[in-house]
């Protein structure tokens, strides 16, 4: 089954460069060991799949700038500090970076609740901390000058997805929402894009098996679905579509972990 997706470890690579002017002015400062470049990641079961593409593309990256000589001379420090995406959790995790006299970036934070809790905690304390490239999908965070978001929020995916295919001339398109938090979430968002697109707009909300779901798809079901959800939301949902004899394209955001949904369905890269 085709998918179109939107992939990110390549932008997340690019991403930790963000971080090294924040590093430069440390340098500039005297810091007297290595600067270190702080990335809290969600470890919980829900969100591990973003986590994992961003830790590799992070990863990368710093070995690949330090491969070239690091800041100065000197390498960059790439502590991955893991939360289990509760509100505690990132409070421990940013304490243990505050208190790291080397650390001078918080960098690629991620997921999208772990980064909107960081980012509140940043402009609550008022601490003098760039927080660059995070993961952060909420478009209406208020964010201060201390967070640096360079990925693009829901909304602005959801629009963009739903404008480009009037290109081609689709007039209907069906939105799936795994389940009723990204309903309650995303719907008015999904909604506003469709009809600003002009897009006839069908929608529905998972309960349970997104599996049975797919197999209740009939022949008046648009061909062009957009699903909002996470990637094995999206792996379960496509084994009950598959089993249908029409065939459907499903757009998914970028919460989806594309290789993950590759190796599923033994698609070449």
């Amino acid at each position: 089954m085709p998918s179109i997706l939107l992939s990110r470890r390549a932008l997340v690579a690019g991403a930790a460069a963000v971080a090294l002017p924040a590093l430069a002015l440390a340098q500039s400062r005297g810091v007297a060991r290595s600067p270190a470049v702080v990335q809290i990641f969600d470890s919980s079961a829900r969100e591990q799949d973003v986590s994992k593409d961003f830790l590799i593309g992070s990863r990368a990256a710093w070995q690949d700038i330090n491969a070239r000589g690091g800041l100065g001379g000197r390498p960059v420090e790439h502590i991955e500090l893991a939360v289990d995406g509760s509100p505690a959790s990132v409070r421990d995790a940013w304490q243990a970076a505050r208190d790291n006299p080397a650390c001078v970036v918080l960098s690629g934070t991620v997921s999208d609740p772990v980064a909107t809790e960081l980012a509140g905690l940043l402009r609550h304390e008022g601490t003098a901390i760039a927080h660059a490239a995070p993961w952060l999908q909420n478009s209406a965070v208020e964010l201060d000058d201390r967070t640096f978001a360079i990925f693009a929020g829901r909304q602005e995916q959801i629009a963009h997805a739903l404008k480009s295919l009037t290109v081609g001339g689709v007039q209907e398109v069906g939105a799936v929402f795994a389940s009723e938090r990204e309903a309650g979430a995303y719907r008015q968002d999904v909604v506003r894009a469709a009809a600003q697109a002009g897009l006839k707009l069908a929608t529905w909300t998972g309960a349970g098996n997104l599996g049975q779901l797919g197999q209740r798809f009939g022949p008046s079901t648009p061909a062009l679905l957009l699903f909002v959800g996470g990637t094995p939301e999206l792996v379960q949902f496509t084994q009950g579509l598959d089993r249908q004899a029409r065939q459907r394209y499903v757009i998914a955001l970028a919460d989806v972990n594309l290789q993950t949904v590759q190796q599923f369905w033994a698609v070449p890269a």
